[in-house]
């Protein structure tokens, strides 16, 4: 049977690297030189089909070449390029066509799909924003207004988010699934949560420590499994008020998972979290819990050495006979002996 020309060109296609402004290589054979517009875009199709992204952003690249001047050809080389995951050159390649008023919007939002890709959520929100307030069709601003409300919740600003989300529905009669989003981002705007599980993303994810505070008030007062879980989430936050007040909350907990990750705030940046995590994690502890505290003794800080020392001597019921409150080098040899007894005999 006879092969068409477009199927011996799709055999003839490979990896390629980049022809155009902005270099990506790839493994495989180059694309066939000379190849016209029409059998260029097979190539595309059969690229997306199989969706081999390093082929597609080659000949959306050697398309462009056919048309240096064309914004669009080049906003498409950005595309590719995204879907390739090459997200910074997309970023670069689609801000160099913010000068071109033909594809200005279109570069917009690509833009902000490539912030967002990149976890600059805020940067995200300006861009969607700025679309929004220019817009002039209705349903347009719309959408760029829900954008940026998106966005916006997940970088943290649920002001913004409220506001934006407010702009989105202004005049619309509210199906029930928008109606609870709006009211669930008002409550979160608010402090006034009404899920465990919406604390515990506030707890987690907010930029504002006042606004995570204020989830861990509501997880400690709830008590269950779940906020347990939630507050055990948050005892590596560096702002140390929040691991300090969930680990008074989680203190003797027996949960495994819970226990894991009070151990783990042992080693908090802050010092005072380490302090109250030494205390938390003791209580109605065992004997074999001691060696945590044993492996983080720390004779160069007096009052952590303090507390872990009392700890180990409460759980184990054995006193080291050094004098604990002299110098530092009384305090490392307090430190060594406690090590060296408990590899030999714990």
């Amino acid at each position: 049977m006879a092969r068409t020309a477009s199927f011996w060109l799709l055999i003839a296609l490979g990896l390629v690297p980049a022809c155009g402004a902005v270099p990506v290589k790839a493994d495989g054979e180059r694309l066939p030189a000379g190849l016209n517009e029409a059998a260029l875009r097979i190539a595309w199709e059969s690229a997306v089909d199989a969706e081999d992204w390093a082929r597609a952003v080659a000949v959306r690249q050697r398309l462009a070449a056919l048309d240096p001047h064309d914004g669009l050809r080049r906003l498409a080389v950005a595309s590719a390029l995204r879907q390739a995951g090459h997200i910074e050159i997309a970023r670069r390649e689609a801000g160099a066509l913010l000068s071109d008023a033909q594809v200005l919007d279109k570069a917009q939002v690509l833009l902000a799909e490539l912030e967002a890709d990149a976890g600059d959520f805020l940067a995200a929100a300006d861009r969607y924003q700025t679309l929004a307030e220019a817009a002039g069709d209705s349903e347009q601003a719309r959408m760029y207004w829900e954008r940026t409300a998106r966005v916006a919740e997940l970088g943290g600003d649920s002001n913004r988010a409220v506001a934006a989300l407010n702009r989105a529905l202004a005049g619309l009669t509210l199906r029930d699934s928008e109606r609870r989003l709006l009211d669930r981002m008002r409550a979160f705007q608010a402090g006034e949560f009404r899920h465990v599980a919406d604390a515990a993303q506030v707890a987690r994810d907010h930029r504002d420590a006042a606004m995570r505070l204020l989830a861990v008030d509501y997880l400690i007062a709830d008590n269950g499994e779940e906020a347990n879980y939630a507050l055990a989430d948050v005892l590596s936050d560096s702002e140390p008020e929040i691991p300090n007040l969930a680990l008074a909350a989680l203190a003797g907990s027996q949960d495994p998972l819970v226990r894991s990750a009070i151990e783990a705030a042992l080693d908090h940046p802050a010092r005072e979290v380490r302090l109250v995590a030494t205390e938390a994690f003791a209580r109605d502890a065992s004997y074999g819990d001691a060696g945590a505290l044993v492996r983080r003794l720390d004779p160069e800080d007096r009052a952590l050495f303090r507390v872990q020392c009392r700890e180990i001597e409460r759980l184990t019921g054995r006193v080291e006979g050094l004098p604990l409150d002299g110098g530092l080098e009384s305090r490392n040899a307090i430190a060594s002996a406690w090590r060296e007894w408990w590899n030999r005999d714990s």
